[in-house]
């Protein structure tokens, strides 16, 4: 039983305009942050941030800068047990919120095919951050390439029947250096972080919704790919970073106006030449969730899960693990 994962936030929305752009910004946090480093700490939840921007949209064009979900692979399955870390997070699933800045573009929305391009540099983590808490770290592999990362998404919306329908493409790519000791000399190799996402969001009748991603890339431990083992060390064959790909899909049923019902799958393959014996090389999910909205402000949901885990050339410490979880949420 837990409430970590309830998000407290501000929104900021209208206003005077600037320079003919209406304003707007959020900052959003929840209670995920880890507890705190006391004998007594396991129920002290830290605070973490997740959302922190100001945004300046025109008619067509807007800018953004600030922490914010990246455009590089944007959906997420729908879970309230996985409200915090977002559901296929390591199986399928690619996603972060980071600092970044973004230019978006977006025809008119009467068209009846709209296009939305968006262009952001941002925060060039490639995942390798330490996990323990210290006064000062050494540079990690991506701020070692002295540049911002860039990402870009083209997307088009249109309609089957009187709904939105939308697929885009998107894309990410950093430059970093991963640095380490071969023979008693420090050398370093070269880290191309990129990926490519396609998502989509087909409705395909008013009870029925199938939506989905499906990705390749390496290197992309920022986006809980490989997480943990995105660039191994120097001297091993995942030194230049691990290729990985997958996806997830979702198949919403909306079987009536107060129960929705939800089933999913996910899977993310590690390229098995990349890694070394040990490594994960292969994660698994099957989902499904039964949700009940009480009122417009309350839900109840159900969920189960089947999580699966192999290992490269261990397959003794090959997992499967079934979990169950009941949720409440109450928006506000």
């Amino acid at each position: 039983m837990t409430v970590r994962q309830s998000r407290l936030g501000l929104r900021y929305q209208g206003g005077p305009e600037v320079w003919g752009a209406k304003l707007s910004g959020n900052v959003e946090l929840d209670l995920l942050g880890g507890a705190a480093p006391l004998a007594n700490g396991v129920g002290m939840d830290l605070v973490r941030l997740r959302l922190a921007y100001g945004r300046m949209d025109w008619k067509n064009t807007s800018i953004e800068a600030g922490q914010d979900w990246t455009v590089f692979s944007p959906l997420n399955p729908i879970s309230l047990a996985s409200f915090a870390i977002p559901a296929m997070s390591t199986s399928g699933n690619p996603w972060i919120r980071s600092p970044q800045f973004r230019f978006e573009w977006h025809s008119d929305a009467k068209q009846a095919a709209r296009v939305l391009l968006q262009m952001a540099a941002l925060d060039p983590n490639v995942g390798d951050n330490p996990t323990t808490v210290v006064d000062a770290r050494t540079p990690g592999i991506g701020e070692r390439g002295r540049g911002p990362a860039v990402e870009s998404r083209l997307a088009v919306t249109g309609k089957i029947g009187e709904r939105d329908a939308t697929v885009g493409l998107s894309g990410h790519y950093g430059r970093g250096d991963n640095v380490g000791v071969l023979n008693g000399v420090t050398v370093a190799r070269p880290v191309d972080s990129w990926g490519v996402n396609l998502d989509y969001t087909l409705p395909v009748s008013k009870y029925f919704t199938l939506a989905g991603e499906a990705f390749s890339g390496r290197g992309l431990g920022l986006f809980s790919v490989a997480s943990g083992q995105s660039v191994l060390a120097v001297g091993t064959p995942g030194e230049h970073g691990v290729l990985a790909s997958g996806g997830w899909a979702q198949a919403q049923f909306n079987l009536n106006r107060k129960w929705q019902m939800n089933l999913a799958y996910g899977l993310e393959s590690d390229e098995g030449s990349n890694l070394i014996t040990g490594s994960r090389g292969k994660n698994q999910t099957y989902m499904t969730n039964l949700m009940y909205k009480v009122s417009p402000h309350f839900t109840w949901a159900w969920e189960w899960r089947r999580l699966m885990t192999d290992y490269q050339n261990q397959q003794s410490l090959n997992a499967i693990i079934q979990t169950a979880n009941m949720a409440i949420a109450y928006v506000f």
